[in-house]
């Protein structure tokens, strides 16, 4: 028999290899040996592997892990996760989709903290890859628009309410001033006048907020009364003052009639008699002020002087006639005498009847007198 042909080429079986002898018919082996089992995979699949001959064995698909995230995804940007394989085996995924996508993402409401002035807030997002808590900025940050204020007071809270179309919706409460957080500005204190509101301004991390004082409770200076409709013996006056403080302010009183002495007293050196031609006064006088009575003039009784005809009647017309006061010529007394007709009948008349009683002279003189024509 001759020498064996084996093969370079390993063969094997389940638990060995060897150089089979390539010369037909012969089965003779050379260099058999055990297995040298080493762990093998691909992205697929693991197996046991023959590091001497390449036998493998126990071929199994990858039984992979969770995902772990290792960057996570944003609300615009993707991230990162891998998951590992019993066998060791990595799969990685490098576009994990951002946390707007709702496919993949979703939000848990109940894990929201809303941001305040000073802190951050977050608000976690789960998936397949796992979960990402994202942090919400501060309030203070510019990707925020103050929607609308309402400012606290000493007596209750204020509120704050924010947008962003990435964050959605903040609504803060602001403290009361009386809170420890908010300090008083003095410098900017504004006293209250009568006049004029004041103010006090207080200081946070809120910002500012300014509460008007009201004005002081106005209290009168009155100036000196006027009498604006004067009193009488009989009847009432009255008065009015004004305010030195506010022009606006007036004050006005119903007088008294001068009779009355608990507001009125009668200033005798002031008395001035009346006379014949001349008035007098009596002189009233009050906190309200001084009110004068006139006193007429006593007048006097006319010494009239002889009448002057200033017309001279005629047959038909009438005339007039005048006569001064020898006392005071500024006193003149008028009458219109008859036309001559009227006083041609009447003297005819009588006349006859004096005739009659032969008592002619002295009844002409009666009746001229009577009536006043001579």
């Amino acid at each position: 028999m001759g020498a064996h042909n084996y093969s370079t080429a390993w063969t094997a079986g389940t638990d060995q290899h060897w150089h089979a002898c390539q010369t037909a018919g012969c089965t003779d082996k050379s260099d058999t040996a055990d297995h040298t089992f080493v762990q093998k995979k691909d992205g697929t699949n693991h197996w046991q592997e023959c590091s001497v001959c390449g036998y493998k064995k126990d071929v199994t698909a990858h039984a992979w892990g969770s995902w772990e995230l290792t960057a996570d995804p944003t609300l615009k940007t993707t991230g990162e996760a891998e998951r590992t394989c019993s066998c060791g085996e990595k799969q990685t995924k490098t576009d994990v989709p951002a946390l707007t996508d709702t496919t993949v993402w979703t939000m848990d409401s109940g894990s929201r903290k809303d941001p305040t002035i000073k802190d951050k807030g977050s608000e976690d997002y789960t998936s397949e890859y796992g979960t990402v808590t994202l942090p919400i900025p501060e309030l203070t940050d510019p990707i925020w628009t103050k929607v609308s204020r309402t400012d606290p007071t000493l007596d209750g809270t204020g509120s704050e309410k924010y947008t962003n179309t990435d964050y959605g919706d903040v609504t803060i409460t602001i403290p009361a001033l009386t809170d420890p957080i908010w300090i008083k500005d003095d410098s900017k204190h504004v006293e209250p006048t009568e006049e004029d509101t004041g103010k006090d301004v207080y200081i946070s991390e809120y910002g500012e907020v300014e509460v008007i004082l009201p004005a002081k409770e106005h209290t009168h200076v009155w100036g000196n009364w006027t009498i604006t409709t004067e009193p009488t013996i009989t009847a009432t006056g009255t008065a009015k003052r004004v305010c030195t403080k506010n022009a606006e302010h007036t004050d006005t009183k119903t007088l008294p009639a001068l009779t009355d002495t608990s507001v009125w007293t009668k200033a005798d050196d002031k008395h001035v008699d009346p006379t014949k031609d001349n008035d007098g006064k009596d002189v009233y006088t009050s906190e309200y002020g001084e009110v004068i009575v006139v006193l007429p003039a006593l007048g006097h009784t006319h010494e009239w002087g002889g009448w002057t005809i200033t017309t001279a009647p005629t047959l038909t017309e009438t005339g007039t006639a005048q006569r001064v006061c020898t006392l005071n010529n500024t006193h003149i007394d008028t009458k219109t005498p008859p036309a001559l007709r009227r006083f041609f009948n009447f003297f005819s008349r009588f006349f006859c009847y004096t005739l009659k009683k032969q008592c002619f002279a002295k009844n002409i003189l009666l009746f001229c007198k009577k009536n006043e024509i001579l």
